[in-house]
C-alpha cells in the first residue's frame, strides 16, 4: 500500500526464498520420519501446510498485489482536494474479488495449524501477514460485491445523501435537516454541497412516490410530503420515494440514497481527528457533533428568548452547513492505512442504523 515497489518486491522475493527453504527441508528424510512421531508430528504436518500457503500465496496474492500497485498507484487514487479516481479505486475492489476465493482457502487452511516444538526461524515473521491477509476475506467479503455494486463500471452515477435529525425522530432515521450529493462524473468521485432540503425535494410527491390509503391512513396526510418520506417503516420505501421525488424536482436521475445522522458525523470526524466551525462560530468535533447538532443549534434557534421568522431558515442553513464541512473534510483526509477504521464505523452504524442506504439496482439492493 506504501507503493514502494522496489521494497515490496524485495520482500516478496525474500518471502519466496524462505518458503522454498522450509518446503525443502520438509521434504527431507529425517523430516519424513519426525512427521509420523507423536507431537513433533503435528508440528510437522503443520508447517507442510504453512509452507503451502505462503508458497501460493506468493503466485496468486502477493505477486499479483504488487502488479495492482504498480499498475494503478494509491497516490494516483486522489485528485485534487475533492475528487477520488473511481478507474483507480475499481481496479483494486476488482483485485480485491477476485482475490476473496484465495484469502477464505487461506483462512481455512491456517485454521487448523499449531507448533508446539517446532521452531519455524526467518518463515514465522511471515504467518501474521498471511493470517492478516486471511482474516481480511472474513472481515471484508461480503463487502466487496457491495462496493462494487455502488461503484458500478465507473459510469456517470449520482446518489442524494440525506442528514437526518434523530432528535425529530421517523421510523427511518429521523427528519431529513439537509441535503445533498455524492456524484461520480467523468471518472471522478466527489461529493456535491448540501443545502436545505426544498432543494432536492418538491413541495408534493413524484406521482410515482404517492402514498397508497394505508399509509396515509397510518401516517397521516403529512405523508403526501416527500420529507415525511421518513415515517415509512423501512428504508427501501423512503429511499425510493426521496429518489423519484428529487428526479421530480431537480430533474437529475437518482441511482441510490444514503441515510446518515449527526452520530455518524461525530464517528467521522473522530476517526480523522477533525475539527469545522460553522458561520455562526459553534464548533463540531469528534467529541461533540452529536450534542451541537441536535441540542445546540436547536436551542439556540427555537429557544422562547431567541425564535423568530428566521429561525428555520437559518437552523438549516446550520444543518446543511455542518453536513457539507464535515463530510467534505472527511473525505479530504482519508487515509488508505486507516481503512479497517472506516469500515467499523460503517459496520457500527449500520448495526446501531444511523446509517443506511438503498440502491436502485436491484441486484445491488439484494446485497445490502
Amino acid at each position: 500500500v506504501s507503493g514502494d515497489s522496489d521494497g515490496m518486491n524485495r520482500a516478496v522475493n525474500d518471502l519466496d526464498k524462505n518458503s522454498d527453504k522450509l518446503s525443502q527441508k520438509l521434504s527431507s528424510p529425517i523430516w519424513k520420519v519426525a512427521a509420523k512421531a507423536p507431537v513433533v508430528g503435528g508440528d510437522v504436518k503443520s508447517a507442510r501446510v504453512l509452507a503451502n500457503v505462503l508458497s501460493d500465496a506468493v503466485d496468486s496474492a502477493i505477486r499479483p498485489a504488487i502488479k495492482v500497485i504498480n499498475e494503478n498507484p494509491v497516490s494516483g487514487i486522489k485528485m485534487g482536494d475533492d475528487g477520488y479516481n473511481i478507474n483507480t479505486i475499481i481496479s483494486y475492489v476488482d483485485f480485491a474479488e477476485g482475490l476473496m476465493p484465495k484469502l477464505g482457502e487461506y483462512s481455512k487452511s491456517l485454521s487448523g495449524i499449531s507448533f508446539k516444538v517446532i521452531k519455524l526461524g526467518s518463515v514465522s515473521e511471515y504467518i501474521d501477514m498471511i493470517k492478516s491477509l486471511s482474516g481480511a476475506y472474513d472481515k471484508y467479503s461480503s463487502y466487496v460485491p457491495l462496493i462494487k455494486a455502488f461503484l458500478g463500471d465507473g459510469s456517470d452515477k449520482y446518489y442524494l445523501i440525506a442528514a437526518q435529525a434523530t432528535n425529530e425522530m421517523r421510523a427511518t432515521g429521523g427528519f431529513p435537516g439537509s441535503m445533498g450529493s455524492l456524484v461520480i462524473k467523468d471518472g471522478v468521485l466527489s461529493l456535491g454541497d448540501f443545502s436545505s432540503v426544498t432543494n432536492y425535494l418538491p413541495g408534493w410527491n413524484a406521482e410515482s412516490a404517492t402514498p397508497s390509503n394505508n399509509d396515509i391512513a397510518l401516517f397521516g396526510f403529512w405523508v403526501n410530503f416527500p420529507r415525511n418520506a421518513c415515517c415509512y417503516l423501512n428504508f427501501e420505501m423512503t429511499g425510493y420515494c426521496w429518489a423519484e421525488d428529487c428526479e421530480k424536482m431537480t430533474g437529475q436521475h437518482v441511482d441510490g440514497v444514503i441515510s446518515m445522522t449527526p452520530a455518524v458525523v461525530q464517528k467521522l470526524l473522530s476517526v480523522i481527528d477533525g475539527e469545522i466551525k460553522l458561520t455562526d462560530g459553534t464548533v463540531v468535533n469528534g467529541k461533540n457533533a452529536t450534542k451541537a447538532i441536535m441540542y445546540d443549534l436547536y436551542f439556540k434557534y427555537f429557544s422562547k428568548e431567541r425564535y423568530d421568522a428566521t429561525s428555520n431558515t437559518e437552523s438549516d442553513s446550520m444543518f446543511a452547513e455542518t453536513a457539507d464541512k464535515a463530510m467534505k473534510l472527511f473525505l479530504l483526509s482519508i487515509d488508505i492505512k486507516k481503512v479497517d477504521e472506516y469500515i467499523n464505523i460503517f459496520d457500527e452504524s449500520t448495526k446501531e442504523n444511523i446509517f443506511k442506504l438503498w440502491l436502485r439496482d436491484e441486484e445491488g439492493e439484494k446485497l445490502i
